[in-house]
Formats: C-alpha cells, structure tokens, sequence
C-alpha cells in the first residue's frame, strides 16, 4: 500500500476545486448578457453598469474586511486607472449593445475580444506572433464574420 504525502493527496481536490469554480464562473458569466438585456427595457446602459460595478465593490469591501486593505495597495496606481476606465468603456459599450442588438450578434461579436488582445499585444506591447497564432486568429475572424453577416445561415 502507497502512502500518500499531504501535498501529493490535497492537488486531485484542487482541481476538482478549480474545475467546480470554472463552471460556476461561466455559469455566472452566462447570465450576465440576460440580465442586461432584460434590465435595459427598464434602464439606460450606464445605469446597468453602475449597479454592476456596485454589487462588485460591495462584495469585494466584504471579502476584504478582515483580511485589510493593505493588499490593494499598489506602485502602479495610473496603470490600475487607465485598466479600470478602459473596461469601465468596454463595459458601457458592450451592455449597450446588449440592450440594442440582437443578443446572438451581440455575444458573436464579444468573441472578437481575444481577437483584438491579440492585434493590441502587437501594436501596444511588440509581441511577435508566430504563423500559428495568425492562423488561429484568421480562423476566429472568419467564424465571427459567418455568425454576424446578416444571412450567414446559406453557408
């Protein structure tokens, strides 16, 4: 019989762990485009992303308060700025056209997000992408391109 170190033992339940937490978060992802699109029959966009952002502070002064806030504390302030206006924008944007779109077009063209952290990773940061990776970059444009092009169902 194998004896089992302590370490050893506890990495299965982390993964478990992980793998539970990953589908709770897509589940909880999941039923965000929902609630905005039914909320922006009553609410303008910028109203919806105020109440988000609250419910996240909220929860986040909770988890906080008593460990301290001495881990938020940072030396790159402007950078965590600059972050926080672009997605506050993006945030803005994309419950907007939530609220106006057809939610299928709209949640085709969110997938476009990995495509243009890619193209920004290059003009932003210097990255050199491989042939791979402008292939797999192709690929997602043209299968976004086939889901939002009005008629794309003659493919």
């Amino acid at each position: 019989m194998a004896v089992t170190t302590g370490a050893r033992s506890a990495a299965p339940n982390l993964v478990l762990q992980g793998i539970c937490w990953a589908v709770a978060a897509a589940m909880f992802h999941s039923l965000v485009p929902v609630a905005v699109r039914w909320l922006s029959a009553k609410f303008p966009a910028i109203e919806i992303v105020f109440l988000r952002n609250l419910l996240g502070f909220l929860f986040l002064i909770t988890l906080y308060t008593g460990r301290g806030l001495t881990a938020l504390r940072t030396r790159r302030i402007s950078i965590h700025i600059q972050r926080s206006l672009s997605n506050f924008v993006g945030m803005w944007m994309w419950f907007y056209a939530i609220g106006v779109m057809p939610i299928g077009k709209a949640l085709a063209l969110h997938f476009t997000t990995p495509l243009w952290a890619a193209l920004l990773a290059v003009l932003i940061l210097r990255e050199r992408p491989g042939p791979t990776r402008w292939i797999a970059n192709a690929a997602g444009f043209i299968g976004v391109t086939g889901v939002s092009v009005t008629g794309a169902g003659q493919f």
